[in-house]
């Protein structure tokens, strides 16, 4: 009986809202990651795949709710698996930050070099 109480203790405090999000890719991880805090803190309130697509939807501003308007036309069916929705949501908003550090990662130190001298000379 303890138990139980604890966990709906723990599911009628309301957790804060993410800051919304605008499409920013060093944004993403951060956004994706208070999320789950949400949906962890209410397990019941997100138990189905379509609460937690419409919940990160509703927090989407500029070029993400771009994105999201064109790709969901119809707000009553998504067509996709929250893992799915997740999986393409990293594609299109964490890609430019994977593709930076992955051109990063590719620098040799003769290339770092070449970039400090150039900056050097500008």
């Amino acid at each position: 009986m303890l138990h139980l109480s604890r966990t709906n203790a723990r599911e009628t405090t309301s957790s804060p809202a993410p800051e919304k999000f605008s499409g920013e890719s060093s944004d993403c991880g951060g956004f994706l990651f208070q999320c789950s805090l949400v949906f962890n803190r209410s397990p019941r309130s997100f138990a189905s795949d379509e609460a937690k697509i419409t919940f990160i939807l509703r927090l989407l501003t500029g070029r993400a709710l771009r994105w999201a308007e064109a790709r969901f036309p119809n707000c009553q069916q998504f067509g996709c698996t929250f893992n799915e929705f997740l999986s393409e949501f990293k594609m299109i908003f964490a890609a430019e930050v994977d593709q930076v550090l992955s051109l990063l990662q590719d620098f040799g130190p003769d290339q770092w070099l070449l970039a400090e001298e150039a900056e050097a000379v500008c």
